[in-house]
């Protein structure tokens, strides 16, 4: 994403210079650089943590890089379309009619408007995977999770794998954690941080974590179960470890089973 972004910077700045100045591409380049003043001022905040974490971390809640997302996109969007209208320009980019130049783009566009589309859900399309399902097997998983909507306790909490990120929103039960839904405030995301390296890492850090907390091993399992009230999991079939679960399988399909751990386990 960083080495996109700074293409994107580079491509935009290039494209800027085949264009004669004027008024209102000053004011683009003027907000633009602006904004990545402003990130560039996020990433020195950042270096700071070894000797300042606290302070570090109180400053980097104020999302220092998300204006030049928006920014330099914007910019090199218009930056471009300028180039295209301009014939001088566009002789600059390619010693050839502007007219060919226009239709490249154009068909680059169609392309890229035809591979984004396989995620969108079109009528007629009943397989189309959901950005946020994309780590996991999505047509195992919305199956668990419609078996979990129809069969789990409406106050069941899971365990689930560390590439989910749509189950609370499928079937309306507590999972212990997930990735995807981090918390804004800081004694929260501290919390959260803990239950992620709880559930998934060996060593305690965001590096090199299991899929799934049963790879853990069942001591790990029964201890983070107890600590967070969980009382099922869904586990992937092909985890390490499996085998070793103290539970009950409810249900499973090709990619995915369900799990009720020992109440006793889950601090209930």
């Amino acid at each position: 994403m960083i080495a996109r972004h700074l293409l994107a910077v580079a491509v935009w700045w290039l494209l800027a210079r085949l264009l004669p100045p004027s008024v209102p591409r000053r004011r683009i380049a003027t907000f633009t650089l602006a904004s990545l003043g402003i990130s560039a001022a996020g990433i020195g905040i950042s270096l700071l943590e070894p000797w300042a974490p606290g302070a570090t971390y109180s400053l980097l809640r104020f999302y220092w890089f998300r204006l030049a997302d928006v920014a330099v996109p914007f910019a090199l969007a218009m930056t471009l379309a300028a180039v295209l209208e301009d014939g001088a320009a566009c002789l600059r980019v390619v010693p050839c009619r502007p007219r060919w130049l226009r239709v490249a783009a154009i068909g680059l566009l169609a392309v890229d408007l035809g591979l984004q589309s396989f995620h969108w859900p079109l009528t007629g399309r009943d397989t189309v995977v959901p950005r946020a399902d994309g780590k996991l097997a999505a047509l195992a998983w919305a199956d668990i999770c419609d078996w979990v909507t129809e069969h789990a306790p409406p106050d069941a909490c899971f365990l689930t794998p560390r590439g989910s990120a749509s189950f609370t929103w499928r079937t309306g039960r507590r999972e212990v954690v997930s990735w995807k839904n981090s918390p804004q405030d800081a004694a929260s995301l501290v919390e959260w941080r803990k239950r992620i390296t709880d559930c998934f890492s060996r060593s305690g850090s965001l590096a090199e974590m299991e899929r799934s907390t049963v790879s853990l091993g069942p001591d790990r399992l029964r201890d983070v179960a107890a600590r967070y009230g969980a009382d099922h999991a869904v586990v992937p079939l092909d985890a390490p470890l499996i085998e070793s679960i103290p539970g009950k399988r409810l249900h499973a399909n090709s990619v995915y089973a369900v799990y009720r751990l020992p109440v006793d386990q889950a601090g209930k």
